[in-house]
């Protein structure tokens, strides 16, 4: 499943992860959940039941579908995280990426190319912060940056009603 920008409270999925995870009390976004298969040094994973949040990403191993979820491994969004394709010596369409914490390396595989792209660029998104629900992003008209365009209506009233007390 993908939630393309679309931001959903994690808090649902929460209640289905055991051990229950401090990273996701504070408001989280689902962003992509799915089945992949996990390499670590060697060892290979199967059939791993993986959730994206914008502010971590938890790998579980699925105990009852749609029920609980065993929580293996949780890799908070930090800027020396690092993601990439992984390279095939056979230049055939990979299905492989690197999620790279600096001290552990992952690498994942999708069922499709196209599946293993999708997490990539989510990911990478996440990095950057889009998926964040306090991030601001940059309204621009005519090429000339909107400063009070990417505020949500409740901080421009509040900026508006605090300006005219001063004026």
């Amino acid at each position: 499943e993908i939630y393309p920008l679309s931001l959903h409270d994690a808090l649902p999925i929460c209640a289905l992860l055991d051990p229950k995870i401090d990273d996701l009390k504070t408001p989280s976004n689902l962003i992509k959940e799915g089945y992949l298969n996990m390499t670590e040094k060697k060892k290979k994973q199967e059939g791993l039941y993986v959730f994206l949040f914008h502010n971590v990403i938890v790998i579980t191993k699925e105990v009852k579908k749609d029920q609980k979820y065993k929580v293996l491994i949780v890799i908070k969004m930090r800027g020396s995280l690092k993601v990439c394709s992984e390279e095939n010596e056979d230049d055939s369409a990979n299905n492989d990426f690197s999620v790279d914490t600096g001290k552990r390396k992952f690498i994942f595989t999708a069922e499709t190319h196209e599946e293993a792209t999708e997490w990539l660029c989510l990911i990478s998104q996440a990095l950057d912060g889009e998926h964040n629900p306090d991030h601001i992003k940059p309204v621009f008209e005519d090429g000339v940056w909107v400063v009070r365009g990417s505020l949500k209506d409740r901080k421009s009233t509040r900026l508006n009603s605090s300006r005219a007390v001063h004026l």
